[in-house]
């Protein structure tokens, strides 16, 4: 018959017996303990209080292997179960005890999802890769910076209680190869396919919206030609439509989308404030004088930091994809036979976009903390602390690594911050991480937000057109010479 008791039962159970609270019978009835049981852990001290099988590591060892996974995952450097059980494996060996496992293959799953039960901290799941330049500008430095910067534009143009006159824009994309995200039905074996639907060449549709939940007619712009056939069927009249070499945004088509879009259709109140991504097709010298002459406030985000701060990004690009994949899907069940190329696309888009509420946009701004202004929205979870946390003792020796392979020189750090026992300091030692390469600073990562229609970037600007234009002029120049020798 299987134990009706838990080690904490039993605990519990010894301590009032020993204690005089309870008789053994009656702790015994209570707890639902044998009383030959209890009897036995009452004069016996050394009796194992916990229920199941001996464990293979000490509590120390299991919580400092739990202390370096977290710690390894918050560096952007999870363990997978094959890295896990190499270190199990190792803290084994040093602690040497009898192996209740086998040493060749290390503990087994069930092991792991024993380990997960009892440490509620840890889950096993799955990591998404996350580009190295977003890992280094996720951080508290970065975050704390941009949200004194973006209070203090509200402020200076008082708009901090004015949603209607702050607005985001940013582009989102289709190629007709993305992956289905909805599970079916299909049977346990053998691979689950389904047909695909979209074959329309690389599409952009840009997007903007304001923090009191309204949109502004977005712009879709093609690959190097418009359709052949009518493409403008079924959508509203205000929408913009462009084409590029590449069907990605470019400066002219962002300026156009900026006069013919954004401004007819922000409103009539003023100041306003946008807020984008400090991508160069967003930032051209007319773009800059259009948007000063109409008092409107560019805002540009620190470089890689839009999954975090850019409301589109944040809660709102990704379920409309959702929405237009869905809506393909359920065409090409209807219809097992139809491939919707890219001039039926922009309809599709259009009703994703209907089925995006304005609550749900008033969300997106809320996530992002960007209104209402709340720091408190990017939690540390989010962000990448710091490799080895700084604020130890005054008399401790500071943490040193090698510039050239990054691992610690001297001592584990993790020892010195309490998460590592010490017979365990060779073991659960840190990954390396390598100084980046020194680097001549480049001109387009932006470090903190910065208002792009400020006077500077405006001088700025127009000081490149003047040397753009003194070359052009240099360059023929020096072709009239050319022609002129040759002719002599």
């Amino acid at each position: 018959m299987p134990k009706q008791y838990s080690g904490h039962d039993l605990k519990h159970a010894i301590a009032s017996v020993r204690r005089g609270h309870l008789s053994m019978s009656k702790a015994a009835k209570e707890f639902c303990i044998p009383r030959t049981t209890l009897h036995d852990h009452v004069n016996n001290p050394d009796l194992r209080t916990k229920t199941g099988p001996p464990k293979q590591l000490s509590e120390e060892d299991t919580q400092a292997f739990v202390n370096f996974s977290m710690y390894c995952a918050a560096q952007h450097l999870p363990l997978s179960r094959e890295r896990a059980r190499c270190f199990i494996l190792d803290i084994v060996k040093r602690s040497e005890k009898p192996c209740l496992f086998n040493m060749e293959h290390g503990p087994s799953d069930e092991w792991f999802r024993k380990l997960e039960a009892e440490y509620h901290a840890i889950r096993f799941r799955t990591a998404r890769n996350e580009d190295r330049s977003r890992t280094t500008m996720s951080n508290k430095k970065v975050m704390d910076e941009f949200f004194l910067f973006w209070v203090a534009q509200l402020e200076k143009h008082g708009v901090t209680a004015k949603p209607a006159q702050i607005f985001n824009c940013d582009e989102t994309g289709w190629c007709g190869k993305e992956e289905s995200k909805v599970k079916v039905i299909a049977p346990r074996t053998g691979p689950v396919k389904q047909r695909r639907v979209l074959t329309a060449d690389h599409v952009t549709a840009l997007l903007c919206v304001s923090a009191d939940g309204k949109t502004t007619p977005p712009c879709i712009i093609y690959k190097e030609s418009f359709p052949h056939r009518t493409y403008r069927e079924g959508v509203p009249g205000s929408w913009l439509f462009a084409v590029s070499d590449t069907g990605y945004v470019n400066t002219e088509i962002f300026c156009q989308w900026f006069l013919r879009g954004f401004i007819p259709n922000c409103g009539k109140e003023r100041p306003v404030v946008l807020l984008m991504d400090n991508h160069d097709s967003h930032i051209s010298l007319p773009l800059i004088q259009a948007a000063r002459a109409n008092d409107i406030v560019l805002v540009g985000l620190p470089s890689h930091t839009t999954h975090l701060l850019q409301p589109l990004d944040v809660h709102i690009n990704g379920p409309l994809k959702q929405r237009v994949s869905k809506i393909c899907n359920n065409l090409g069940f209807l219809r097992p036979g139809v491939a919707i190329s890219k001039a039926k696309l922009p309809v599709i888009i259009s009703h994703a976009l209907d089925q995006t509420s304005p609550s749900s946009i008033k969300e997106a701004f809320r996530l992002s903390g960007i209104f209402p202004v709340d720091r408190k929205q990017i939690t540390d979870a989010e962000l990448v602390p710091p490799t080895i946390d700084v604020s130890l003792p005054q008399d401790t020796e500071p943490i040193r690594s090698c510039h050239a392979c990054g691992s610690f020189i001297g001592d584990n750090p993790l020892v010195k911050r309490g998460l590592v026992p010490r017979h365990l300091w060779d073991i659960l030692v840190p990954p390396p991480m390598p100084a980046a390469p020194i680097k001549k600073p480049s001109a387009k990562i932006v470090a903190t937000g910065r208002v792009i229609s400020s006077d500077d970037i405006l001088e700025s600007l127009k000081a490149k057109e003047t040397e753009a234009a003194e070359r052009l002029l240099q360059k023929h120049a020096r072709r009239k010479g050319r022609r002129r020798g040759n002719s002599v």
